[in-house]
């Protein structure tokens, strides 16, 4: 019976460690605590998108407190999370036991080897008071319970976590369908204040405020390309429309157009946007150059309205694994506080204040994992930090892509004189890169720096700096020896006066890589070793010579979309990669009798313009896409001079003097500032397009018949959209999109049972049938969702033919809708 015992003990502990699974353990550090330890080795884990349940919990080997992370059955996750963890505690360690499942375990042989050693090779006499072998089962028994209530208890916990997860996961399902929910009250409440200007309108047509409130309401229309890109985003995510395209292209335009985007925003706020990019991070790459722009945008933007400092950095490097593969790594570093970190990217509707929360950050997160990047928040310092990793592919590996003209320019040397700390190491890392011998020196010193400065071939200094004391020293100094003088200026910042005539170049803060080069270039490259471009007469005379339009298009009062009739007959190249953009532009000139060519890319502009030629009235060119920027789209297109009647007018979110300046040089007549305002777009076209005579128009009105619209409201539906037809038309195909099956997926998901589901399509739809007017669908899908909240799933199927029933009304309507 004791042999027995004896043998069931050994088997029972074996089988204990065959199937122990491996964990993480890491000693704490003395400081902070070992909660706070805890905390952070929890981030670390729940950072990395994973199926597998991970605990970190405290444990205990003698008197050290352990912290323990598993258990883990994937060994690529666990070398993962190790090497995550190792950074910020060097003496964890790996407790790795092997698994083994139960049917493999082959306990008989064994047994029989046990029985072999003690009673074959020595017999031992085994008396019934033996202390000592009680003692030993005693222990085995209690090895066995307590193997018993660990494995239970890690069970328990796992079981705990996964009933956390789900929890999470419904709360966040929730909260997103809420958003949709309220979509359409949040759009009445705008929409309220207009109506209450139309009703004024009537009363004072002819009374001499008349053009005041009119021009309060045709604000509605010329809006449009204000309206922000994250609700429409929003939904083609909720749809799955969006896919990635990688291609080619210029990362400084990329820089450059998150840089003018956020132009407002920064000035409004005082915030100072520092570009620090590292040596290392390529000129061209192969990415998705759209959704990259999109989620700096919306992660700088939030951070640049929050901050509680006077900058918000964005710091760019290169990671390359040991396999080659690439990505760059952005960190967004700024002061700003964020009351629940968890929930950080999620999206809410603030009842209170009437607006979206989040939606932007909420975007940013969905389009990094659709690019399979990776987006966390941490806290360094004080600071919250984010930090966006996305893959990339480099078509030319050699990332030395800037190479000066003149290799005696980097024999130069250059001193740094800026308040901005930060912002003067940056400068100084882009200077460096060309190995040039570069010092930064404290503003507050400036005057002695200045007075004494030797051996100095170029001074960078703040234009602030630039005081009458100051500028009397200078002029001296570059009478004495020859000294190039850069200011820094600030490109959220305005200046009143102008700046001294003994001011060689300008560097407008935050700068792109490029940028850099193209001013020292400047400074030292002889302007015969200068491209040479197309000669441009520079006037604002409207006849058929070539001109350039220098300063911003001014926007023509009162316009609205009818007046693009005007322009019937002419034939416009759109070059623009933005889908949404091209949408827009094709919406607002959908009604003008414009034909209208559309190019992806620079390349295909340039396909364009060889087969259609002089036919080509005017070119819509967007500055940054894939392949062929725009930049060098208009000068190929320049080298052909029969085409250089056709007038080029860029559009771009930055309009900073030296990115303008570029633009002409290119070729091109004029730009217009994204978002596009349709008064300016049509002052662009009143200055280079041939207009039709009134008599030219008449046949061009088409007779539209009046179709029903059974199932849609779209009067109730424009007056949540603000009267704006053309938003409204464009929510109304997104809806079609994402919901046209949505009858079949009903059924399919009510015979699989999947009753939580068929909760989410109904809080969608109920959401979007509020917002564009289906109010017979809006109040059958409320009837739904009440079954679905009762959990009164018998009644559902006899909805399925009623809603297949209402779902070909609504759909009927909306095409109707959509072909008047």
């Amino acid at each position: 019976m004791n042999k027995i015992l004896i043998v069931f003990g050994l088997q029972f502990v074996l089988l204990s460690i065959l199937y122990a699974q491996s964990h993480i353990m890491v000693s704490p550090n003395k400081r902070p605590g070992v909660s706070t330890q805890k905390k952070q080795i929890s981030k670390i884990v729940s950072s990395f998108e994973h199926n597998q349940s991970l605990t970190v919990t405290l444990d205990k080997f003698g008197k050290q407190q352990l912290i323990k992370v598993g258990p883990f059955d994937n060994e690529k996750l666990m070398a993962v999370v190790y090497l995550s963890i190792k950074k910020k505690f060097p003496h964890a360690v790996i407790l790795n036991e092997v698994s083994v499942p139960a049917p493999e375990i082959k306990i008989v042989p064994q047994v029989k080897l046990v029985e072999k050693k003690v009673f074959i090779t020595k017999e031992v006499p085994v008396e019934k008071d033996d202390k000592s072998l009680w003692i030993a089962l005693f222990g085995l028994a209690t090895i066995g319970v307590l193997y018993i209530f660990l494995s239970s208890d890690q069970i328990r916990r796992i079981k705990e976590s996964q009933e956390k997860v789900k929890e999470k996961h419904k709360r966040l399902e929730e909260k997103q369908h809420n958003v949709l929910e309220s979509m359409g009250e949040n759009i009445h409440t705008i929409a309220t204040v207009t109506q209450k200007q139309t009703t004024k309108l009537a009363q004072k047509v002819k009374e001499t405020e008349f053009h005041q409130d009119i021009s309060a309401v045709i604000q509605n229309e010329s809006a449009l390309l204000d309206i922000t890109e994250d609700l429409i985003k929003f939904l083609q995510l909720k749809s799955k429309k969006i896919v990635v395209q990688n291609e080619i292209f210029n990362f400084n335009n990329v820089l450059n157009e998150v840089i003018g985007t956020l132009n407002e925003a920064s000035k409004k706020h005082h915030v100072e946007l520092i570009l620090d990019i590292d040596k290392e991070v390529p000129y061209r790459i192969s990415a998705d150059s759209s959704h990259l722009g999109k989620i700096l945008i919306n992660l700088l933007d939030h951070y640049i309205q929050n901050s509680l400092d006077e900058y918000v950095r964005l710091v760019i490097t290169m990671q390359t694994t040991l396999t080659g593969e690439s990505s760059l790594v952005f960190e967004i570093i700024g002061d700003i506080e964020i009351e629940d970190k968890e929930n950080f990217f999620e999206t809410s509707y603030d009842e209170e204040r009437k607006q979206y929360i989040g939606l932007g950050l909420f975007v940013a997160k969905e389009l990094v994992d659709l690019m399979d990047g990776k987006l966390t928040l941490s806290t360094q310092n004080n600071m919250d930090i984010l930090h966006i990793t996305i893959p990339i592919e480099e078509p030319n590996k050699d990332r030395r892509m800037y190479r000066l003209t003149r290799k005696d320019t980097m024999k130069k040397r250059i001193m740094i004189a800026d308040p901005s700390y930060y912002a003067a190491v940056a400068l100084k890392k882009r200077f460096e890169y060309f190995r040039i011998e570069t010092t930064l020196v404290e503003a507050s010193n400036i005057k002695h720096v200045v007075t004494h400065m030797k051996n100095i071939d170029i001074l960078v200094v703040y234009r602030a700096l630039l005081t009458e004391e100051i500028s009397n020293i200078l002029i001296q100094k570059k009478k004495e020896q020859q000294l190039n003088i850069i200011a820094l200026e600030n490109l959220y910042e305005k200046y009143d006066q102008t700046l001294p005539s003994f001011v060689d170049a300008v560097i407008t803060k935050p700068f792109s890589p490029s940028y850099i080069f193209e001013t020292l270039e400047a400074l030292y490259t002889e302007k015969s070793e200068q491209i040479a471009l197309p000669a441009i007469e520079e006037t604002t005379d409207s006849s058929n010579k070539l001109f350039v339009n220098k300063e911003p298009f001014k926007g023509r009062e009162n316009t609205v979309l009818s007046d693009f009739g005007k322009f019937a007959g002419n034939k416009l190249l759109l070059v623009e990669d933005n889908l949404i953009n091209q949408k827009v532009v094709l919406n607002v000139l959908s009604q003008s009798g414009i034909e209208i060519l559309i190019a992806n890319n620079g390349q295909e502009a340039v396909d364009m313009v060889d087969e259609y030629g002089v036919q080509i009235d005017f070119i819509l060119m967007d500055i940054n896409m894939p392949v062929l920027d725009g930049f060098n789209a208009s000068r190929i297109i320049r080298e052909n001079e029969a085409f250089n009647t056709i007038p080029i007018v860029s559009l771009t979110a930055l309009v900073a003097e030296h990115e303008i300046e570029k633009m002409l040089q290119a070729g091109m007549n004029g730009y217009l500032a994204k978002p596009i305002k349709i008064d300016k777009l049509y002052s662009a076209f009143e200055m280079f397009m041939k207009m039709k005579k009134e008599s030219d128009l008449a046949p061009l009105k088409k007779s539209v018949e009046k179709r029903t619209e059974d199932g849609l409201q779209s009067k109730d539906g424009l007056s949540y959209m603000k009267g704006n037809k053309l938003f409204y038309r464009e929510v109304l195909k997104e809806f079609l999109d994402a919901y046209a099956s949505s009858d079949i997926l009903f059924e399919t998901l009510l015979k699989e049972k999947k009753y939580e589901e068929i909760k989410v399509l109904f809080l969608d739809m109920r959401g979007f049938t509020g917002a564009i007017g289906a109010k017979t669908m809006f109040v059958l899908v409320s009837e739904i969702h009440q079954l679905l909240e009762q959990k009164s799933y018998k009644s559902l199927k006899e909805y399925v033919p009623k809603y297949r029933e209402e779902l070909t009304l609504l759909k009927e309507g909306i095409q109707n809708y959509l072909e008047q």
